[in-house]
């Protein structure tokens, strides 16, 4: 028993070795995020698309497959959003594990069980979703009716993350009614919705932009300024999974 036992250690051991010693390339920006802050020492490549992530070690790739080829890696990450073409000729010179793009809790289970198979992240999985059950138990405790604004007047309805999220704090999503995902709202509908809390999402600085016109309307920057308003940061919101804890704080306005 005890040699099986020494022998099982030993697996593990060189296991977690082996992987510390892989190289891991990424192949969607939330996951350069993902995989940078979890696992920094085996992450050779990234996409590219936030600049400041780039360095001698982090080198983009652009999502060309030349690129990504240079950079020899044992296994690339990917979700189920990027580009099929690229996935299956990737996996002709290496492995490519796909994760899912959560958009209910019960996929979200499904991100964290996929990311625990790898030793390097297991830990801050499990702490990730430990994390994110916390903050929701938290805000449980002062249920509200919210709505979330973004440009172009559009909202996120039921069978979207932001509106499991929502519902799992046991508030409600004014906008969940209309439809679901993304759904698209009129400035009459919005300002007879009165929420307790307005939550702003996506919209630049530039008020000039089309897509943030609505929000300059006069009729809702009057309801804006009487109601409590949320700005979730842009780098939440392109990543609400990756940096979900933080995400609900935005929502409650403790960031």
């Amino acid at each position: 028993m005890r040699f099986k036992g020494l022998v099982a250690c030993l697996f593990l051991v060189f296991s977690v070795a082996a992987e510390a010693s892989s190289r891991w390339v990424s192949l969607n920006q939330c996951l350069d995020y993902l995989l940078i802050d979890w696992a920094p020492e085996q992450v050779v490549g990234i996409t590219g698309l936030d600049e400041t992530l780039i360095n001698e070690k982090h080198r983009a790739h652009f999502g060309r497959l030349e690129n990504i080829l240079r950079l020899q890696p044992d296994r690339v990450f990917a979700t189920e959003y990027n580009n099929p073409k690229l996935i299956r000729l990737l996996r002709q010179y290496t492995e490519v594990e796909v994760l899912p793009q959560p958009s209910s809790l019960a996929r979200y289970d499904e991100w964290v069980t996929q990311l625990s198979q790898y030793a390097q992240l297991a830990p801050h999985a499990r702490a990730h979703q430990q994390q994110l059950e916390q903050a929701i138990k938290q805000a449980q405790q002062v249920a509200q009716k919210v709505i979330i604004l973004m440009p172009n007047q559009f909202s996120w309805g039921t069978a979207s993350w932001a509106d499991e999220l929502i519902s799992a704090m046991h508030w409600k999503n004014l906008a969940a009614p209309f439809g679901d995902n993304l759904v698209s709202l009129t400035l009459e509908e919005v300002i007879k919705l009165t929420p307790d809390r307005y939550l702003l999402e996506g919209f630049s600085r530039a008020h000039y932009a089309l897509a943030n016109e609505w929000l300059y309307h006069p009729l809702l920057q009057e309801h804006l300024e009487k109601t409590p308003t949320q700005q979730i940061p842009p780098r939440l919101s392109s990543c609400p999974v990756v940096f979900a804890d933080d995400y609900l704080k935005a929502i409650q306005g403790k960031l």
